[in-house]
């Protein structure tokens, strides 16, 4: 499980703390923080409620996930 982090020479790209990259995603922008991207190129899917670690099981993030509505 991967994902693709590209940066064009000189760019810097931040992720944000508590952000989620999905697996097989390309990130080519900033991720903002406490947000869930997925895709290529990566996209905002969801905001974070719950962080991911390792004393929170993954059906308890899941089920915390609020879907970011398109505009």
């Amino acid at each position: 499980m991967c994902c693709n982090i590209a940066a064009s020479p000189g760019q810097i790209l931040n992720i944000g703390e508590g952000a989620v990259v999905g697996m097989g995603s390309t990130v080519t922008r900033d991720v903002p923080p406490f947000t869930f991207v997925v895709g290529s190129p990566a996209k905002p899917k969801y905001k974070v409620t719950v962080p991911m670690t390792l004393e929170t099981s993954f059906e308890d993030f899941k089920k915390e996930l609020i879907p970011i509505e398109k505009v």
